[in-house]
């Protein structure tokens, strides 16, 4: 694998980030920014995650706190470069569901784009992404005394 190739964050990779585990973030800091990305896959299931939170708000404190938390997922989802899910990515995702591959839609775009981009993907998820012919991937949630 080249360390020159992009690293495409997952969603419970990026909320580790987010939540500051000491190796996402050794991993993630020692890249150059034009190596670090998210898919818009990624970004709609953080945005889905906040809405639902403030659709599930039972009062006004809740509320409040909800829509800080949206601000606050937005602020950080603009400071990272989000890869499209464009032709190229489709292509790869109609050919991952004529395989047959058993991964949610979600975890099947995110792979889809991966592809599409010649990235790898940053997943501790190795159950789902694993069984996508061809996609590349790292574990950076992993210590050093775990490897």
């Amino acid at each position: 694998m080249s360390l020159l190739q992009l690293r495409i964050l997952d969603t419970d990779t990026l909320s580790a980030y987010h939540r500051g585990h000491p190796e996402v973030i050794a991993h993630y800091s020692s890249l150059p920014i034009t190596l670090r990305a998210i898919t818009v896959v990624t970004a709609e299931e953080v945005l889905r995650g906040r809405f639902a939170q403030i659709n599930q708000a039972k009062n006004p404190q809740k509320l409040i706190l909800a829509y800080d938390f949206l601000r606050e997922a937005v602020i950080k989802l603009s400071r990272i470069r989000i890869l499209r899910f464009d032709e190229s990515a489709i292509a790869q995702y109609e050919r991952l569901k004529y395989l047959k591959t058993r991964v949610g839609t979600l975890d099947l775009r995110i792979a889809a784009i991966t592809l599409a981009n010649n990235g790898i993907l940053i997943t501790a998820n190795q159950r789902h992404f694993g069984q996508i012919p061809g996609l590349l991937t790292e574990d950076w949630t992993i210590t050093p005394s775990q490897e």
